[in-house]
């Protein structure tokens, strides 16, 4: 998982195709969300909220698992649908819920967003650039788009991580 998890942060095109064939990879997918959810509550709990209570910390952690699960799942689906619906592409959920997961690779690295200051907004932006062309690939490589396309539609499943993860944190 480890070794795939550098590719992705690597922008490797050829692991999305060996994603594609791999069932037993959207488990470690879920576990790359999973791994990134943690990044995001550590940097909330130590950085935002170092002060609070345990139930606050508690909360936004919940929080943020919450978030990152769910944004994940709906930029999937959206994936799906443009996929399916718009482009004509014979994919699977699956494949796409794989390729994405990947793809957030870049976010284990949110726990530095606790630093706090002017520094986390230039972490998080460059966390946030890594992962659009991080997704790029992935949504390139999975629904056969070119990388202009791949691009675009991962700016808008950026951004849609940002609208859930603001509505849920």
């Amino acid at each position: 998982m480890l070794k795939r998890m550098l590719r992705a942060a690597r922008f490797d095109a050829s692991l999305y195709r060996e994603l594609q064939e791999d069932p037993v990879a959207t488990v470690q997918a879920l576990g790359v969300v999973l791994l990134t959810a943690l990044s995001l509550a550590l940097a909330g709990v130590l950085g935002f909220h170092r002060g609070e209570g345990a139930l606050v910390q508690a909360e936004v952690a919940a929080r943020a698992f919450a978030a990152t699960v769910a944004a994940w799942v709906l930029v999937s689906l959206l994936a799906y649908l443009v996929g399916r619906g718009f482009l004509h592409r014979d994919t699977v959920l699956p494949a796409l819920l794989r390729a994405i997961g990947f793809a957030g690779a870049p976010g284990v690295l949110y726990v530095l967003l606790a630093f706090g200051g002017a520094l986390s907004l230039a972490i998080n932006a460059a966390i946030l650039a890594w992962c659009v062309f991080a997704l790029g690939v992935a949504l390139q490589g999975t629904l056969g788009v070119s990388r202009l396309a791949g691009f675009w539609m991962a700016v808008a499943g950026v951004f849609v991580t940002l609208v859930v993860r603001r509505f849920l944190l």
